[in-house]
């Protein structure tokens, strides 16, 4: 039996990097750079949380910023405090199938 994925309109990653580079002060192009400066680093976990709560994959994301699945997981790890934990496992619940 075959299912089908109701599928909500998803934003371009583009469309959500814009409000972030509003809020931080960091442009799209430097929120894509490897810089590793705390203020672009700050910025890019806040475009990381905007993504996945439209529901993007982290597969997306990474390819998006241009680092790996696994840099990325890493760096939601690393960057997560420990009040914010429930909102990290409730964005990992996609990625167990």
């Amino acid at each position: 039996m075959l299912t089908r994925r109701l599928s909500r309109e998803k934003r371009e990653l583009g469309a959500i990097a814009k409000p972030v580079s509003r809020a931080t002060g960091i442009s799209v192009d430097e929120l894509r750079s490897g810089s590793r400066r705390r203020d672009v680093v700050d910025a890019k976990k806040r475009f990381l949380r905007a993504a996945l709560a439209e529901g993007r994959r982290f597969t997306e994301v990474a390819s998006w910023l241009g680092i790996t699945v696994s840099a990325l997981s890493r760096y939601e790890r690393k960057n997560t405090s420990h009040k914010s934990k429930p909102d990290t496992q409730k964005s990992l619940v996609g990625l167990v199938r």
